[in-house]
C-alpha cells in the first residue's frame, strides 16, 4: 500500500469490543460443550483475579493456557472461533470506538489492532473490521499442530514497541499517530502516540487521562 501519513492503532478487548474476547469465547466454548464446567470456573476465577486482585496479564495468560489450551489441537479451537463469529457479532462491538476506526479508514489512515489476546481469537475480528494489520499473542505448535507453549505475549510495552516499529516503517511522525485503549496496562502504548484516547477507561487510566488532558470516549 502507499505509505500512509497517519496511523490509528486500537486495543481490542473493552476498546473495540464491549467484552474481553478470550473470556467471552470461553463462555461460548462451554455452551458448545468444548470445555467443562470446572475449566470455565477456573477461567472466571483467574479473570476476576486479574481484573480486581492484581493478577498480571502474563500470569493470566499462563494459567489459562495451561488449563485450556496446552496439548490441544489448534484447528479445533479455530473452527469453534469461526462458529463463534457467526453469533450476535454486532452486539460485541463498542460503537464509539468502531466509528473512530471507520473514520480513520475513510481518512486513509493505516489502521491496526494490537492485542494481548491470542492470534486465533484476534484474527477473525481484524478480518471482520478490515484493518490493515493486527498484532497479538501467539502460541507455539508441536509437529502435530497441538498448542505447546506461549511463543510471544503482547503486553503494554510490547504494544508501544510494535507501534514504534510500524511508524518507523512508514515514516509516520508520532504527532500523526492516534492510539486507543481502555487499560492502564497500555499506558506506554498510549504515551507513544501523539494523540491518546482512553476508551471507557479503568480507574487508573481515567485518572491518568484527566491529568494529561487525554480524550475519553
Amino acid at each position: 500500500m502507499k505509505h500512509p501519513s497517519h496511523i490509528s492503532a486500537f486495543d481490542l478487548d473493552h476498546t473495540l469490543l464491549n467484552v474481553n474476547s478470550a473470556f467471552h469465547f470461553a463462555l461460548f466454548l462451554f455452551r458448545q460443550g468444548t470445555i467443562g464446567f470446572g475449566a470455565l470456573v477456573y477461567i472466571v476465577y483467574c479473570y476476576l483475579r486479574h481484573r480486581f486482585l492484581g493478577l498480571s496479564i502474563a500470569e493470566l495468560h499462563s494459567k489459562v493456557f495451561r488449563r485450556l489450551f496446552w496439548g490441544k489441537p489448534l484447528d479445533v479451537f479455530a473452527l469453534q472461533m469461526e462458529r463463534y463469529m457467526q453469533t450476535s457479532l454486532a452486539s460485541l462491538y463498542y460503537m464509539p470506538a468502531l466509528e473512530r476506526l471507520r473514520a480513520a479508514q475513510e481518512a486513509g489512515h493505516y489502521t491496526l489492532i494490537i492485542s494481548s489476546s491470542v492470534d486465533f481469537v484476534v484474527r477473525p475480528f481484524a478480518e471482520d473490521i478490515g484493518v490493515d494489520a493486527f498484532h497479538s499473542t501467539r502460541y507455539a505448535l508441536d509437529v502435530e499442530g497441538r498448542m505447546d507453549c506461549l511463543l510471544h505475549l503482547v503486553l503494554g510495552q510490547d504494544k508501544a514497541a510494535i507501534l514504534a516499529e510500524v511508524a518507523a516503517k512508514f515514516g509516520v511522525p508520532r504527532e500523526n499517530i492516534t492510539a486507543y485503549s481502555d487499560s492502564y496496562h497500555d499506558l506506554a502504548f498510549l504515551e507513544y502516540a501523539g494523540h491518546a484516547v482512553a476508551v471507557r477507561p479503568d480507574r487508573k487510566l481515567a485518572a491518568e487521562a484527566a491529568k494529561r488532558g487525554w480524550e475519553v470516549i
